[in-house]
């Protein structure tokens, strides 16, 4: 549900910095191989109408929605499918933003990852060979949530 303009905590525009914090959840069981956002600046825009965009130097900008009381998500902040070459079956990916502003100039929350194979050869031999030259002890559907803190500078 969204809220009228001006309620709840809206960030403020400009330069953020973004520190990651622990693994709290792995199901593809990558271990030291989990991939988290490096510690890093991204810059927030266009806050209006309970919406605000993310950008970053290693990535899409991405947009996010305000939920009041300060929560916001972001839910595609990442939404690609990857073909399996020689296969009927695709990988989607999606990777989430939740969180909470404390208040205008801070915020913490948790991205969470996830993939699933789609298709006819997903439940095969074949796929658990393709997997296993990028994510050995990895089976699909995965995902992990790492937590994070972000603060305006």
């Amino acid at each position: 549900m969204a809220l009228a303009a001006g309620c709840g905590v809206e960030p403020v525009e400009g330069a953020w910095n973004h520190t990651p914090g622990e693994l709290t959840e792995d199901t593809c069981t990558l271990g030291s191989q989990t991939p988290t956002d490096e510690y890093g600046q991204f810059t927030i825009s266009a806050v209006a109408d309970d919406t605000f965009t993310i950008s970053t130097s290693s990535a899409e900008d991405f947009s996010c929605v305000l939920l009041g009381g300060g929560d916001f998500e972001c839910p595609d902040r990442i939404a690609d499918s990857i073909d399996i070459q020689g296969l009927d079956a695709v990988i989607d990916i999606n990777v989430r933003v939740d969180g909470k502003f404390s208040n205008p100039m801070e915020a913490k929350g948790e991205q969470t990852f996830s993939a699933a194979c789609v298709g006819p050869d997903c439940s095969g031999m074949e796929i658990d060979a393709a997997l296993m030259f990028a994510a050995p002890n990895t089976t699909l559907p995965c995902s992990y949530t790492v937590g994070f803190t972000a603060v305006a500078l």
